[in-house]
């Protein structure tokens, strides 16, 4: 199995540069304005039209209007969406290019929820994480196990170190 990398937060073209030396598979650029690692999409197309044509720009929103992502897509040349708030399984159907669902999960969250959205691929993300907390074993892989085993492609993040990803890549 292959995996592949992404690297949220690019906010200059040095970055990306190093990271496609590294063989990062996908960058993820953060059109959410409170976010500190924010991109204005004009900048993040200079960026992306610099990049080579087999590394996926994936444009970040959170709980955005659909016109704001038609607009930020158009201008700054993602080839995908990410979904990071409370967008409700319907609204997916309104994007026109990729779709990442991402979810701030724990031991309980119900896996059920992915059945009710037709994406490319779900996002996983530690509630820890989002805490600013290094913590992705409070997650564990059980979840993440149990998706790949209903068939779901799985995005696994979370400040995730050198130890977790074999961890990952063992468990899951």
């Amino acid at each position: 199995m292959r995996v592949a990398i992404k690297i949220c937060g690019i906010t200059n073209y040095e970055d990306a540069r190093v990271g496609i030396s590294l063989g990062v598979d996908a960058f993820g650029f953060i059109f959410e304005e409170k976010n500190p690692r924010f991109i204005e999409p004009e900048d993040a197309y200079n960026i992306i039209h610099k990049l080579p044509p087999f590394v996926t720009k994936v444009g970040v929103f959170t709980n955005d209007p659909i016109e704001k992502i038609d607009k930020f897509v158009k201008i700054s040349g993602v080839d995908t969406v990410q979904l990071n708030g409370n967008e409700p399984p319907n609204f997916v159907k309104m994007i026109r290019i990729p779709v990442i669902k991402a979810f701030n999960i724990d031991r309980s969250f119900n896996l059920a929820i992915l059945d009710q959205y037709h994406v490319s691929a779900f996002l996983l993300n530690t509630l820890g994480a989002l805490e600013g907390k290094y913590d992705i074993r409070r997650f564990g892989w059980n979840i993440a196990k149990m998706a790949v085993q209903n068939k779901k492609t799985i995005i696994l993040a979370g400040q995730l170190g050198l130890a977790d990803i074999r961890e990952a890549l063992d468990d899951v």
